[in-house]
């Protein structure tokens, strides 16, 4: 089954003057069965894109799609890469090589299997290939792919035991010609001392067993190094952990990038070409691995856990970006920037987004993405909040907006790329070439009927 792809223009959004690049207007991508949600994107290296996506019909059965952009044809029809039907799913990712191969994986309820995880293997001559349905043990979840030039494909996931109130981070990989591994284990459990306090203050009694590693992050280069993050905790405290894969001898034991802190924290990797690679996490901190240095931790804000949600993106010879929220007292949030290069480290906080008096701020989720080219140019995506008062009820309208760094001219302003009077915009993503063409994906939401669809732009 297919559909054809939907193109609706929004609004023009122009970033630098007239003669330099701009983002394209906002454009439907698809809205079929009225439930399309939680995407994802990304680009090979001659600008040519992978769009996935969920669909859900309005009894909850959901499907996973997929459609193709190229630089000379434009957008493909739509098409269905997940094997199963009457299920529900959740959370696709995509990775995309240099040679246009793709791989997505996404989470799939089954009513007899419960939660598990399904992948599939895009081939540019051939198409898309069968899904693969991961084993549930009795729960996967939290999934995250990278693929390299050499076509090693690799899926991390959250691997959860109900009996034993243990999760551990499992991945399977993929090589050309030689089909999925088995899964493997790449954490240790860690276990609660007896005297852990009780976090309920109830009385109630607390396993001494418990463990959660959650939230995997996967990043790999051409050189075949990869990397895993992910968080763990208990029912005290958090911490970011990590494995690296060392070619010819496999995966390292886990190490501990940061201190433990009562925070739940989401994660997010990149990794260059030379092996180094950044992690980030809440806390306003970037953990960055060199292979003669090791890890080492980096205060990039003084505002400790008011430094929410970041994210980073790193370009193939190490210049990198981390973007992330801080709270400014009586205005708003504001979104920051520092940006790395290996031979001067990291700069000083950039103001990128600024919250201002009319109730514009930059909300508290996850909803940013970004990417940088060797050259150092960047692009931003989040989503704005701005709210809305009516009969002393407070109503958040949110909005995708966009900013652009250019090496010796700074950050630009920031403009928007969707309109408030749609709805809620929400979940931008967004993929980038070494040329810095990019496009951008997001979902739009009806406020008063729920209705989600999935639209883009393009920048050049």
């Amino acid at each position: 089954m297919a559909t054809a792809v939907v193109l609706l223009a929004i609004a023009a959004a122009s970033c630098g003057n007239d003669s330099g690049p701009r983002w394209s207007d906002g454009a439907l991508l698809d809205d079929e069965l009225g439930f399309a949600a939680c995407g994802d994107i990304a680009m090979d290296a001659g600008g040519n894109a992978m769009a996935v996506w969920c669909r859900h019909s309005e009894d909850y059965e959901g499907s996973v799609w997929a459609s193709r952009f190229t630089t000379s044809d434009g957008w493909s029809i739509a098409t269905r890469i997940d094997a199963r039907v009457g299920t529900e799913v959740l959370r696709p990712r995509v990775a995309v090589n240099g040679a246009g191969e793709a791989i997505a994986v996404w989470m799939k309820h089954d009513e007899d299997r419960g939660w598990g995880i399904s992948a599939a293997h895009f081939d540019p001559g051939s198409g898309w290939g069968d899904a693969v349905w991961f084993e549930q043990f009795p729960y996967l979840g939290d999934p995250d792919v990278a693929l390299n030039d050499e076509g090693h494909g690799i899926v991390v996931f959250t691997r959860w035991d109900g009996e034993s109130n243990q999760s551990g981070i499992w991945m399977r990989e993929i090589r050309r010609d030689d089909g999925w591994s088995v899964a493997t284990r790449l954490d240790e459990e860690i276990f609660l001392p007896d005297s852990a306090p009780d976090p309920f203050l109830d009385g109630s009694s607390l396993p001494t067993s418990v463990s959660f590693a959650e939230r995997p992050r996967i990043a790999v280069n051409d050189a075949g190094d990869a990397v895993v993050v992910w968080s763990w905790s208990n029912w005290t405290s958090s911490s970011l952990w990590a494995s690296r894969y060392v070619r010819g001898s496999g995966w390292t034991a886990q190490t501990r990038l940061d201190e433990p802190a009562l925070s739940f924290m989401p994660t997010h990797l990149a990794i260059d070409e030379a092996g180094r690679a950044i992690a980030v996490s809440r806390g306003g901190a970037a953990s960055l691995y060199t292979p003669t240095d090791g890890w080492s931790l980096t205060a990039l804000s003084d505002a400790g856990f008011g430094a929410r949600t970041p994210n980073v993106a790193m370009a193939p010879n190490g210049q990198a970006l981390v973007v992330w929220r801080e709270e400014r007292e009586g205005v708003g949030v504001d979104l920051l920037a520092s940006r790395f290069t290996p031979e001067t480290g990291w700069t000083p906080p950039e103001l990128i987004g600024e919250a201002d008096d009319d109730g514009n701020s930059y909300g508290d989720s996850t909803g940013s993405d970004l990417a940088i080219t060797e050259r150092g140019e960047a692009l931003v995506l989040w989503h704005r909040e701005r709210g809305e008062y009516s009969e002393a009820l407070y109503q958040p309208r949110f909005s995708i907006w966009a900013n652009r760094f250019e090496p010796g001219k700074g950050w630009e302003s920031a403009i928007p790329l969707s309109t408030y009077d749609l709805g809620h915009a929400v979940e931008p993503q967004l993929a980038m070439d070494e040329q810095g063409r990019a496009i951008a994906t997001w979902q739009q939401v009806d406020v008063e009927t729920e209705r989600r669809s999935t639209w883009w732009s393009r920048f050049e």
